[in-house]
């Protein structure tokens, strides 16, 4: 009977995990985010060139093997946002994070309106009662307009900072 009762539990837990995803997904897939909610590259290595008070919280919110192939210096991985696991690791990423830091949030899996994932994180962290969340523009891809401008990246899974 506890086993059944367990069961249960885990499977509402997932399902509304899954549920609570897809409809950040779908809240978003057809709206724009705001002038104010974005930054471009140059803003972020400004930000990033600061004192360590100063940097932003930066997550990369797509796919770990786009992560681990090259990422901003100091960013995390969270999980590609479009699934529940996703959000999941994203929430446990940012479980310590000051609600009035400033978070950068960026995929750069395919061109901007097309990303499965920056929009669902970003809906995700406002619910979170994050303040400050900026997601990186990125108009084609991570390579193209990161990599290819030569701003500095970390290849592998780990991060070097916080």
């Amino acid at each position: 009977m506890i086993k059944r009762i367990s069961l249960t539990i885990i499977a509402i837990t997932f399902a509304s995990l899954a549920f609570y995803a897809n409809g950040a997904l779908a809240a978003q897939k057809d709206s724009e985010l705001n002038a104010k909610d974005v930054i471009k590259p140059k803003q972020l290595l400004t930000l990033l060139s600061g004192t360590s008070q100063e940097r932003p919280f930066v997550l990369q919110v797509g796919f770990s093997f786009l992560y681990d192939s090259g990422h901003i210096d100091g960013a995390i991985h969270a999980g590609p946002a479009m699934r529940p696991d996703g959000i999941k690791k994203l929430r446990a990423a940012v479980k310590d994070v000051p609600k009035d830091r400033m978070i950068v949030i960026y995929c750069g899996c395919c061109p901007w309106p097309e990303c499965p994932n920056v929009r669902p994180a970003y809906a995700f962290l406002s619910h979170l009662g994050f303040r400050n969340v900026k997601t990186l523009y990125i108009p084609i891809n991570f390579e193209r307009d990161w990599i290819k401008k030569g701003y500095p990246i970390t290849k592998g899974s780990k991060p070097t900072s916080r």
